[in-house]
């Protein structure tokens, strides 16, 4: 596809549908603050700009240059014009970004068990050591964006996981020490956005996050929490 020339205009990137539905889910609009604090190599940065129709701000942070380079890559065949991108080091701290974004998305590191499906052999390369690492990263995160978050605002986390550590067990954690903190129904965004763009009647989940699966959606793994910041603090 890399040589079709609507792909070299940016007209259409490939990805995983789970991906694209976790990056719908964040609910980014035009004139928003928006914050990825993970945004890697942009694919969600791509689907957030355009519902924003390149009016307002994404602020993209990411630890490594080599896939922000990647991402600046993207966006520029793209044309997307309303992305700041920022590298930061290990242990970033939020000063200068508190209280400033509608939405914050922490599409967080993590084990990747939701890619083994066609990354068979990355199983292997998990050690003890690493998933250790990568769960003290996203509380990390999550803590971060529970500073970065405007009152009103959403904090949207995602992880390409199966394991309720990485997922469930991260939101119940937060929301023991954020009493700021509610959750939103999936249901509810579902209909502003995937819905609204000709997806689904409704979402493959009947309680506050969203869990999707090969077997079951035909999709990479995908855990998506979407917590409001119900009040000022």
């Amino acid at each position: 596809f890399e040589n079709l020339l609507e792909w070299k205009n940016g007209l259409f990137e490939v990805q995983d549908e789970g991906s694209q539905i976790a990056a719908l889910l964040c609910d980014a609009r035009p004139g928003m603050q928006v914050a990825d604090v993970c945004s890697g190599a942009g694919g969600k940065l791509l689907v957030m700009a355009a519902r924003m129709n390149n009016k307002g701000r994404i602020l993209a942070l990411d630890v490594n240059s080599e896939k922000l380079n990647q991402s600046k890559i993207r966006l520029r065949r793209a044309k997307v014009q309303n992305v700041e991108q920022v590298l930061v080091k290990k242990g970033w701290s939020n000063e200068r970004w508190t209280k400033k974004f509608d939405r914050v998305v922490v599409d967080a590191p993590c084990s990747g068990s939701g890619t083994w499906r066609r990354q068979v052999d990355a199983r292997w390369s998990l050690t003890p050591q690493k998933f250790r690492e990568y769960k003290e990263a996203q509380s990390d995160l999550l803590e971060n964006a529970r500073a970065m978050v405007a009152p009103e605002g959403r904090i949207i986390y995602i992880t390409c996981s199966f394991l309720a550590s990485e997922g469930q067990e991260q939101i119940k954690n937060l929301m023991v020490k954020a009493p700021e903190l509610e959750l939103v129904r999936i249901e509810k965004v579902w209909e502003r956005t995937v819905l609204a763009l000709g997806g689904g009647n409704c979402p493959p989940t009947d309680g506050k996050f969203l869990q999707l699966t090969p077997g079951k959606n035909r999709t990479d793994g995908f855990f998506i929490a979407i917590l409001r910041a119900c009040h000022a603090y």
